[in-house]
């Protein structure tokens, strides 16, 4: 998220608009495949899309 062309503004507006309950997924491949093979980078960027992933439910005002 946030580095592609989904607006996540007007998709976490919907998901709260009708009360969805289901699971939020995303694809981080794009983001972590670009780093190079580095154990501290992988857990760092893994925090990160967990962190995102927080934050995009946390806007939904579900």
């Amino acid at each position: 998220p946030f580095y592609g062309k989904m607006d996540w503004d007007a998709i976490t507006s919907a998901l709260g608009k009708i009360n969805y309950s289901g699971s939020l997924t995303f694809e981080a491949d794009n983001f972590i495949g670009r780093l190079p093979p580095d154990e501290t980078l992988y857990l760092a960027a893994e925090k990160y899309m967990a962190a995102v992933g927080r934050y995009l439910i946390k806007k939904t005002g579900l």
